[in-house]
């Protein structure tokens, strides 16, 4: 039988703990967002680096990421489609791009960022 006991640190490198991952078997050097049962860890991403003994938590949701920066900042979707604007009226020098705001959507327990869209209103718009 395999463990289900892991040592896990966070992407940041500031939080680490051995948390049981029930019945899953994740691989060393997986991402993932987790959140806990009980708390004793911050929800967030982490990196599985071993098995070990004596869980402090057990994880109570997850879901895996390519790597920390997809986890932490969101994964960019219809990226086919991305591009840069030309430069925008009364924004920018001549012959510079601009790269506006892209609406972002929750997804499981990540962020999709849609590249082939500009945010217009909102928090992240450019109308704010």
């Amino acid at each position: 039988m395999q463990a289900a006991n892991y040592y896990i640190e966070s992407c940041s490198g500031s939080t680490s703990g051995v948390v049981d991952f029930g019945a899953y078997v994740p691989s060393y050097g997986e991402i993932y967002a987790l959140i806990f049962a009980e708390n004793a860890l911050p929800g967030g991403c982490y990196v599985v680096v071993s098995a070990d003994t004596t869980a402090i938590d057990v994880v109570s949701e997850f879901e895996l990421f390519e790597n920390c920066d997809y986890c932490v900042n969101g994964v960019p979707v219809n990226t086919f489609y991305e591009s840069d604007l030309p430069g925008l009226p009364g924004c920018c020098e001549s012959g510079t791009t601009a790269n506006p705001p892209k609406p972002e959507y929750a997804s499981g327990l990540g962020v999709a960022i849609q590249m082939n869209a500009v945010a217009l209103g909102g928090f992240n718009g450019l109308n704010n």
